[in-house]
């Protein structure tokens, strides 16, 4: 289970979603992605999901992709980095919906047996909310929805009206939709309202966070680790995707030479766009990716020690045997090869040297 909030207004689109899933009272996956950025022939919008976790065998955010591009990943393997000529069709965003809610009312066929009765008694909600044009350059904030209610195998799909963000005396309004319903009651939407009104973007993200964590605190099915993606309108044609983890999430980083490294991370959703197929990736710094006509910033931690390493003894002692053994040169190498000739003893082997000759270490990793 987990808490999708969408603020939307005439200036800017942000939803959050948290990261857990839990399977009855246990916590299975605190960091796993519920969301994506998807670009198309009329809209870019950030889709997340609330409800079963697994269908068709794979992650639901991993199904979900591959209904939107129409390709099914081998369930053998990991699904790529990148996927190479794998590109989504060229339609609307309207069409793009109307797939998904067909997918969706025949997803019960590829739910496992055992989980069939909890598929019909859970609810199921997908929330998609971004920008639309047209062919004249006229744009509007949308939000639709696609929704599995509670005891049922009917799928329901909806949208706000098309003119509720036009000013209104004086003032630009804006919405904040919740789901899955449950968790977020009508009166704490109506608090929500009041602590988001006249409040810049910066501040209204932290707002949502904060209130994700509040819920996480009375649900324990919310995390509190938060995916936050704001979308600023087609004339700026801007987003940023943000990670806030409490905390730091450390990856090991894999090395040849020097053991025990590690990295700060952030995890970037799926982001689905013409050209372009990208599963979650981790990423230590602040990157900009092109979707269709947006530049997206996928912010990382960028700290200034970003790799870490903790020095054991015996790690310690192997990096200081590799490099007097590379500075005195007709030594052998700790990676298989030798280190220089009698003639060229002060040379030292292609890991320090900037042209390494034909008498350095001959191994590929040196």
């Amino acid at each position: 289970m987990t808490l999708i909030l969408t603020k939307a207004s005439s200036d800017y689109v942000l939803q959050t979603s948290d990261r857990r899933i839990t399977a009855g009272a246990e916590i299975a996956d605190k960091q796993a992605n519920k969301g994506m950025v998807y670009a198309c022939q009329n809209a870019i919008v950030t889709v997340a999901y609330t409800g079963m976790s697994i269908l068709d065998e794979v992650p639901t955010d991993q199904w979900l992709a591959e209904t939107i591009i129409g390709t099914r990943f081998d369930r053998d393997r990991k699904v790529p980095a990148f996927p190479g000529s794998i590109s989504p069709p060229s339609e609307t965003i309207g069409q793009t919906l109307t797939r998904i809610s067909e997918a969706l009312r025949d997803a019960v066929a590829n739910v496992r047996p055992i989980w069939r009765a909890n598929w019909k008694a859970m609810h199921f909600d997908i929330v998609a909310a971004g920008w639309q044009w047209n062919s004249r350059g006229r744009h509007r904030p949308i939000i639709a929805w696609i929704s599995k209610p509670n005891g049922r195998t009917d799928v329901e799909k909806g949208c706000r009206n098309r003119l509720w963000h036009y000013p209104r005396q004086g003032k630009r309004p804006f919405t904040v939709v919740a789901a899955p319903s449950v968790n977020f009651y009508h009166r704490d939407r109506e608090q929500l309202l009041s602590k988001l009104q006249d409040r810049s973007l910066e501040e209204c993200e932290s707002a949502l966070v904060d209130e994700m964590r509040e819920v996480s605190v009375a649900i324990p099915e919310v995390g509190r680790d938060v995916l936050s993606v704001t979308l600023l309108p087609p004339t700026i044609a801007a987003g940023y995707v943000f990670d806030r983890v409490e905390g730091a999430r450390r990856r090991p980083i894999r090395s040849s030479f020097l053991p025990n490294l590690a990295a700060d991370v952030a995890i970037a959703p799926w982001l689905i766009g013409p050209g372009t197929v990208r599963p979650p990736t981790e990423l230590s710094r602040t990157t900009d990716i092109q979707l269709g006509s947006y530049t997206l910033r996928l912010a990382a931690p960028d700290s200034s020690q970003r790799v870490f390493c903790r020095w054991t003894t015996e790690a310690k002692t192997l990096a200081i045997q590799h490099l007097e053994s590379c500075l005195r040169g007709p030594r052998r190498c700790h990676f298989g090869g030798t280190s220089g000739s009698s003639a060229t003893q002060s040379q030292p082997c292609g890991r320090l040297s900037e042209r390494p000759s034909s008498t350095s270490c001959r191994h590929r990793r040196c």
